[in-house]
């Protein structure tokens, strides 16, 4: 096995990746979590998905926005790109990183959903996760900034919450999963994440 495969520690950069995105969060940051995980677990499960969830999402906006352009923000790029096979060792861990500080900002919810057999649309918010996750990498390589996902993201969150049809990215409690727009948010993130390492490949070749 090659030194540079052997010293890989995909545990170990994910843990970095999730500090990356806590970084500089202060106390009340998380003091608001610990209030939004309270109303998932007080509110009923169709409220909590409805409202808990989204707004959720929204507090943690400023953690996602810079993921995706991190390196062009802080100008890292190319000492990132001269890792060994930097986009499969990176690109994943850092969609993975993502998706699951969505999920822990939502995760009352999700176990609630679990516990009482809402698996299916446990399912929806899960995508929604890993939309957010592939939204920030893949805007951010568009953009080099955050700006382009966060007015995105504030389009669509409005959008979800107003119910209109197609924007619910964070789930419906109404809907079975088949019938919900989740697989198609789970297509599009699957988009988004082949855009985004298209677009990082490209750049590595300049």
């Amino acid at each position: 096995m090659p030194a540079f495969a052997a010293s890989w520690r995909p545990l170990t950069q994910l843990r970095a990746e999730l500090s990356l995105l806590l970084r500089r969060r202060p106390f009340w940051w998380y003091a608001v979590v610990a209030g939004l995980w309270i109303a998932g677990v007080a509110t009923s499960a169709g409220d909590a998905v409805k409202w808990v969830v989204p707004l959720a999402w929204l507090w943690g906006l400023t953690a996602f926005s810079e993921h995706g352009a991190r390196a062009d923000i802080h100008g890292t790029r190319a000492l990132l790109a001269s890792a060994p096979a930097p986009l499969l060792r990176q690109l994943p861990v850092q969609w993975l990183a993502a998706t699951l500080l969505a999920l822990i900002l939502v995760a009352p919810v999700v176990g609630k959903l679990l516990l009482i057999g809402g698996g299916g649309t446990a399912a929806q918010v899960a995508i929604g996760a890993a939309f957010i996750a592939a939204s920030t990498l893949a805007l951010g390589a568009v953009s080099g900034g955050s700006r382009l996902f966060e007015l995105t993201f504030l389009m669509l969150w409005y959008g979800a919450v107003q119910d209109v049809p197609g924007a619910r990215f964070s789930g419906n409690p109404d809907l079975a999963f088949r019938a919900s727009y989740a697989p198609t948010y789970l297509v599009i993130s699957a988009a988004l994440f082949a855009l985004t390492w298209g677009l990082r490949t490209a750049t590595q070749r300049r």
